[in-house]
């Protein structure tokens, strides 16, 4: 398809005909500081990195505004062996949530002004027609920059095992302290780093790669940026296209660095470790290097020689690193809950005869945002209406409780599971629209009182980032579980698969919560660019 690609472009001067081409844009949402672009290696912006071919010349990315001014993306030309060659035109989308309206628009403007040849129209809706001399059709087949499918969920933060500065909060970090992200750590295929992640304010934070492990000297530097955010959270920050860089399938040591004040306001923030549920294997100890410069002053190109002993404490860093094949179709994922598992449910217990689990999530909102999945992880799975597990989709009118689902609606209902399958199952037979979503709750219910059904108990869970739930209102999914005992008395739940929940009344006795998490899995996301000839 590359090679057809670029034949076409080379014998575009040759055609006579004016040809039409539609691309229907998706919206772009900005997400910000959310953790689950950096679970996927992503970016912060559902548009950010993608594009798709024209005329085998020239072809629009996109990149978006962090809120701060910086367009952040990657030109992916270098990436993309179908692209060699040719030029990109940048499309700069606005900070925030933008529109499929806004994109075409951005995308009309920007793409004319490039003066290509092609001329674009936004005639709404997100779909821009391109119109001029070249073969339609070969970009049209060629699609648009790889699926989310083509590469699939995979670990995209690596840093240090110990995420704090020694002991606590320091206000006047002056010299150069590094940490390392051994060699193994990396994922050992084609990756590019798009960005860093840290817990701060006021750090120069410093990427480089080179030395030899356990010593940065000479190691080049790649990135350096002054930064801020203050707190104790994290705060991601995306590359601009010229700041992104390649790391290729066979990595060097890479070194992560940050360079404070004497007696400034800098600081790394915390007194303890904490892991996010991000990948952060890596080296854990501090190297120090020669004489601090300071925050306001840039270091050289290489990283100086050692000065002291180094120590056992990992910095607040740490970068995001895409997998290649790198997708770039507009078709933002996530998966918005992974857990392996912790106990079957029901758990066999006698008298435990109805059990609803029930995880509160706070999704992002944005224009064309999906629930494209949700799969239970079936243990053991007799047939019979009394052996299957009904899965509700709930919104609260307000802050959503944990114990109390009072004054709660149906926001979807995906209904009962069928037949006798084991394993991971599919609950939703196809995407529902949560762009207008507030706090949903996904209720698990069964009225099952001969345990011929029971959910998870695996330690394999589901392929990649399993372990992590993503976009959680409860503090982990376990937090969010409720069972109910019908032998006590608890009546304000129909447990019956087999029908839909009426919306809930109060509990009238203290639920048990003992934060077991059965096998669950949600994928969430927005379609992909759509290329068309009219």
């Amino acid at each position: 398809m590359s090679r057809l690609f670029r034949q076409f472009g080379q014998s575009a001067a040759a055609a006579v005909p004016v040809e039409t081409l539609e691309v229907v844009y998706p919206a772009s949402g900005w997400l910000g500081d959310a953790d689950e672009p950096t679970w996927e290696g992503t970016w912060s912006g559902t548009m950010v990195g993608s594009w798709h071919p024209v005329d085998g010349s020239s072809f629009p990315f996109f990149t978006q505004d962090d809120g701060t001014g910086r367009y952040v993306g990657v030109n992916p030309e270098p990436y993309e062996p179908s692209l060699s060659g040719q030029t990109g035109v940048e499309i700069r989308l606005a900070a925030g949530t933008q529109t499929p309206d806004d994109v075409g628009a951005a995308t009309e403007a920007q793409w004319n002004a490039a003066g290509t040849g092609i001329v674009a129209t936004h005639i709404g809706g997100g779909v821009v027609r391109y119109v001029g001399v070249f073969d339609a059709a070969a970009a049209a087949a060629a699609g648009p920059g790889a699926e989310w499918a083509t590469r699939g969920a995979g670990t995209g933060a690596y840093g240090a095992v110990q995420l704090d500065a020694p002991g606590s909060a320091r206000a006047d970090i002056d010299w150069q302290s590094w940490c390392q992200i051994e060699v193994a750590s990396l994922p050992g295929v084609a990756c590019r780093v798009v960005g860093i992640r840290f817990r701060g304010d006021n750090l120069r934070f410093i990427v480089a790669t080179g030395g030899v492990n356990g010593d940065p000297e000479s190691a080049s530097v790649r990135y350096q940026g002054v930064h801020g955010g203050g707190g104790s959270g994290w705060h991601n920050v995306y590359f601009e296209p010229s700041e992104v860089f390649d790391l290729g399938s066979s990595p060097p040591p890479v070194w992560l660095g940050v360079d404070g004040t004497a007696g400034g306001a800098s600081g790394v923030y915390g007194s303890t470790s904490q892991s996010t549920g991000l990948e952060t294997t890596g080296g854990n100890r501090i190297f120090r290097t020669g004489a601090a410069n300071g925050v306001g002053t840039p270091i050289g190109a290489t990283v100086p020689a050692l000065n002291g002993g180094n120590f056992a404490f990992g910095l607040a860093v740490q970068l995001i690193i895409q997998v290649g094949p790198f997708y770039g179709s507009g078709g933002w994922k996530s998966n918005a809950c992974v857990d392996p598992a912790q106990v079957p449910v029901p758990p066999n217990t006698v008298g435990m005869e109805s059990v609803a689990p029930t995880f509160p999530f706070a999704f992002p909102q944005y224009p064309g945002l999906e629930m494209e999945s949700l799969q239970l992880y079936f243990a053991s799975h007799a047939a019979g209406v009394q052996n299957q597990m009904r899965v509700e989709l709930f919104e609260a009118a307000g802050a959503m409780s944990l114990v109390d689902a009072t004054g709660e609606t149906i926001f979807h209902d995906l209904g009962p599971s069928t037949g006798t399958a084991t394993g991971w199952v599919e609950m939703l037979s196809s995407p529902i629209d949560i762009s207008t979503a507030g706090e949903l709750r996904v209720s698990i219910k069964s009225a099952s009182t001969g345990f011929g059904m029971s959910l998870g108990f695996t330690s394999g869970g589901y392929p990649n980032n399993v372990g992590r739930p993503g976009w959680p209102l409860a503090a982990t999914v376990g937090d969010g579980e409720l069972e109910y005992l019908a032998a006590n008395g608890e009546t304000w739940w129909d447990f019956q698969a087999a029908n839909a929940t009426a919306s809930p009344l109060a509990p009238d006795s203290t639920p048990d919560t003992p934060g077991n998490a059965p096998g669950m899995h949600m994928r969430i996301g927005n379609a992909s660019i759509q290329m068309t000839i009219p």
